[in-house]
This record gives structure tokens, C-alpha cells and sequence, in this order.
């Protein structure tokens, strides 16, 4: 348990500077009417350059007074640099979202980890460049050790990459500690990330490898859980058949093939192997399983993803995926 209150400066640069013109809108090949059928929508996740009009994966996404959002801590409002999930149907004019949901991994405490890094309750948090921590205003703000934070961003492996760090009140009994991701087993404990889950709490037989929300309150040896429960992951809480996803691959446990880290997605294996350095723009289809159709690396600066977002042949992917919507 860390006592003393440590000052941690992120070094303060434009996080998404010129990511505008890495997204543009496409028209849609509107072969049927929104979720005609009841087919389904389209199922968009990642971390927003933009939100009037909403920019997310080399896409501009259209809202309307229908549009539902849903923020963290009261803010209905996502900020560009948050990861969020949309829901989007197919329009000639391109995509409307019908649903915004902001995504926080993690909800607690700020500490320290054993390697000196960033973490909350023992998961370990991986900055993008010149990440800059923001109050509930948006304003940049130094955060310590102690303080409570919403951390947004991407699933890689049993860390989050940060793309946005949320300093949020503390709440007054410490019981608002928030976790998302997949309940997994390590060394003989149940965890979401590195986080080590109290297992009393723990349904039998345990969802391992599913996406849960679990809630509670911190403690020096991990959390005492309130609550427990299997979800489907954000970009499926509405019924889609396809998917635009930037994220991270990883194997699956104790089987052949892969799955969308984080989230727990299959992924069908006919599909193209992932991506050799890991983050990336993965576009395909949802029947149960994800079918990438086509995998583009994406690089770990937000810069340089900017300009790969924009570059020809993530255009000419973009399009060719949207025809199938």
C-alpha cells in the first residue's frame, strides 16, 4: 500500500493533433434501411479524435437528437481521446449513431505499480504519448497518488493503454471502484487485469474469459466485490453484424486461435492473423464470432496513427468494409 502522495507530471502535448484529416465521411451503399429486418447495425470501438461530427476510426459518424449517450460519472458527453463504443446504422449519407458509450477499464484509485509505472489496484497503465490528465471540466491537471480516475483506452494483454486519464471525485464510503474487461485466472487467483478479485464473489462455475463488470471496494490485498456481473462487451450491447474495432489481439488460454483482448471476442479462425506488433484497425463481420476481413497496424504514437488513419489504403479498407454494412 502506497502512504505517501506522489506528484505525477504527463509531460503535456496535442494528443490527436491533425487526426481530422485522418477521418472523412463515406458515403454508405444503403442496399436496405437502418437494421431492416432486424439484422443489426454496425459496431464501432475505439479512441475518438473527434465529436462534432464524431471522428472515430477514419470514420465521421452523424448524431442526431435521437442519439443516446452514455458517460461516466454524470457526463454524458464523450471528450475527444476517450475510447468509446458506438452503435451505427447505414444511411446513404453515411453512418448515425444510435448509441455512445463511454468506455472506462478502470474506475479507482491512482497508485504506483512495482515497476514504477501508473496502475489502479494493481493493473498496470501504459500512457500513450503526451497523454495529458484532465479534470471533469477538461481542464489539464496533475494527478497524485490517491486520487480517483477514470482510465480509458484500449486492452492490451492484462494492461490498459491509456489514451485518456479522467480525474473524478472520491467517492465518500471508497466503495465505487469500477472494473471492465475479462475475469481470468492467474497464479491460482481470479483477476480483471492485474487486479485480484475477492473470490467469494465469484460465481460458480466461474465466467472465465468473459467480459464482466465488477464493482467494490479497494483494499490492500485487491477487491472486496459488491457486485459481479457478465455483460456483453460495450460494442455489442446493441445487435450489430459488423464491426470496425481498434484494439489488440491476444491468444486464447487453453484453445487454438485468438480473441479481441479486453473483451473476449472470438475470433472466427479463417481470419487473418493478428497483427505483428499488436495494435490495430480490425474491420470484419459479427456472427458470433468476429471475421476480420482486414487487419491495418496501427503505430503507438497518436501522432503517427493520425497519418496512418489517413493514408490510401486505410481509406480503400474503410470503403470496401462499408459496402458490406
Amino acid at each position: 500500500m502506497i502512504r505517501r502522495r506522489t506528484v505525477l507530471a504527463l509531460p503535456g502535448l496535442g494528443l490527436l493533433a491533425g487526426a481530422c484529416a485522418a477521418d472523412r465521411p463515406v458515403p454508405v451503399a444503403a442496399s436496405h434501411g437502418p437494421d431492416e429486418g432486424g439484422i443489426g447495425g454496425t459496431g464501432i470501438f475505439g479512441v475518438l479524435s473527434a465529436i462534432d461530427p464524431l471522428r472515430l476510426n477514419g470514420l465521421a459518424i452523424a448524431t442526431d437528437a435521437a442519439t443516446v449517450l452514455e458517460g461516466p460519472a454524470g457526463r454524458a458527453a464523450p471528450m475527444p481521446g476517450e475510447a468509446v463504443a458506438v452503435h451505427a446504422l447505414a444511411t446513404p449519407a453515411g453512418l448515425r449513431a444510435t448509441r455512445i458509450a463511454v468506455f472506462h477499464a478502470l474506475i479507482g484509485p491512482l497508485t504506483v505499480g512495482p515497476d514504477g509505472g501508473l496502475a489502479v489496484l494493481g493493473t498496470r497503465l501504459l500512457p500513450d504519448a503526451g497523454l495529458v490528465a484532465r479534470d471533469a471540466q477538461g481542464r489539464p491537471h496533475a494527478v497524485r497518488t490517491g486520487q480517483w480516475v477514470g482510465v480509458s483506452g484500449l486492452w492490451r494483454d492484462d494492461a490498459v493503454q491509456v489514451s485518456a486519464l479522467r480525474l473524478l471525485p472520491t467517492p465518500a464510503a471508497g466503495s465505487a471502484v469500477v472494473l471492465r474487461g475479462m475475469l481470468r485466472r492467474r497464479d491460482g487467483r481470479f483477476v480483471v487485469g492485474r487486479s485480484v478479485i475477492d473470490p467469494v464473489a465469484v460465481p460458480v462455475p466461474p465466467p472465465l474469459d468473459r467480459f464482466v463488470v465488477v464493482r467494490g471496494r479497494a483494499t490492500s490485498s485487491g477487491l472486496a466485490v459488491e457486485s459481479l456481473s457478465v455483460e456483453p462487451p460495450p460494442l455489442l450491447a446493441a445487435r450489430v453484424r459488423r464491426l470496425a474495432v481498434e484494439g489488440f489481439l491476444a491468444p486464447n488460454g487453453d484453445t487454438p486461435g485468438f480473441h479481441l483482448a479486453g473483451f473476449g471476442l472470438p475470433v472466427a479462425p479463417a481470419t487473418p492473423p493478428p497483427i505483428a506488433d499488436g495494435r490495430g484497425l480490425f474491420l470484419g463481420g459479427w456472427d458470433g464470432s468476429f471475421r476480420i476481413e482486414a487487419g491495418l497496424p496501427l503505430p503507438a504514437d497518436p501522432a503517427a496513427r493520425a497519418r496512418a488513419l489517413a493514408a490510401p489504403d486505410t481509406d480503400a479498407a474503410l470503403r470496401n468494409w462499408l459496402a458490406g454494412t
